[in-house]
């Protein structure tokens, strides 16, 4: 079991590896530290979109082919200019088949995306997942290579292994992998009307209902998660727009970009047989997230 990631390989000559999540910049805790005064703290996000990985632009600039993009899809062999002349080139790019959701944590399931967690335990049947290390916690997970591993409280690290469960606390902790192909059903079909979990992220956004889950990545994730900031309340489609395409100052380009994206979150959630309804736009342009009685949003963005 792995976790999606990619390899640059910088001006100096040094390989580096970042996983999906990853910030590079210059804030010395990125996952692709670089001590430049072109580059901004940070500079840029790696982010798993579908089936492959995007070089997202956040506060700095990104160009590919001398022209200037605000997303990037990765691929190996790429040369990507930051800032002057400042070029990573990509190296090698890594895409498991499934990603890793851990249970029996607080707000599970919990995709583990990043590179290293802590696992706090506030109370004995409360234990948070924590992105990074934290001194003292009661148990880490790590990414090492292809293989995750595990290490509670004075007890030797172990590799993560299906079927493996583990007890801190009162709770019992559990690894599930789950094919990154979109929507996935584990166990037998669910009805249609159940109880929906959303889980926002911004560049992701998981539906998750009690045998199967839906992860949309990139700028539908962006848009849906602006919406759960929003509190699902309905508001002027070209507000949210203005926050996704900062850069976009021509409406009708803003437009396209807006019904291109609002169009393939409604394919997939017909796909995925998620309720047509969850996202629904008025005649005035508002939009809004139609939630049923027992749905829940987990703001995490």
């Amino acid at each position: 079991m792995s976790l999606s990631s990619v390899c640059f390989r910088t001006p100096d000559g040094a390989r580096v590896r970042v996983y999906a999540g990853g910030i590079l910049g210059r804030t010395p805790n990125a996952d692709l530290y670089l001590q430049d005064p072109r580059i901004s703290e940070a500079h840029a996000l790696v982010s798993l979109r579908g089936n492959g990985l995007q070089l997202l632009e956040l506060r700095g600039m990104l160009f590919l082919d001398g022209k200037r993009t605000s997303a990037i899809e990765l691929a190996r062999g790429q040369q990507v200019l930051l800032a002057g002349s400042l070029l990573l080139t990509v190296e090698d790019i890594h895409l498991p088949s499934h990603a890793l959701v851990l249970y029996g944590v607080r707000d599970e399931p919990r995709e583990l995306s990043a590179s290293t967690y802590s696992l706090v335990l506030h109370r004995p049947n409360d234990v948070v997942l924590v992105p990074g290390y934290r001194e003292g916690a009661e148990g880490y997970l790590w990414s090492s290579a292809d293989e995750l591993r595990i290490q509670l409280r004075d007890q030797p690290a172990e590799l993560v292994a299906p079927e493996r469960v583990w007890t801190l606390g009162e709770s019992v902790l559990r690894v599930v992998a789950v094919p990154t192909t979109g929507f996935v059903e584990t166990l037998s079909a669910a009805p249609r009307d159940e109880r929906l979990r959303i889980i926002a992220r911004y560049t992701s956004i998981h539906f998750w209902r009690t045998t199967e889950v839906l992860i949309m990545h990139g700028r539908p994730a962006m848009l849906l998660s602006e919406l759960v900031r929003c509190g699902g309340k309905p508001v002027p489609w070209e507000i949210i727009a203005r926050e996704i395409w900062s850069r976009q100052s021509e409406r009708h380009l803003l437009r396209q970009n807006w019904d291109r994206t609002l169009g393939r979150i409604r394919d997939q959630l017909r796909r995925a047989e998620i309720r047509e309804n969850l996202v629904q736009v008025d005649r005035n342009g508002n939009i809004e997230l139609v939630l049923g009685p027992h749905d829940e949003i987990v703001d995490e963005t």
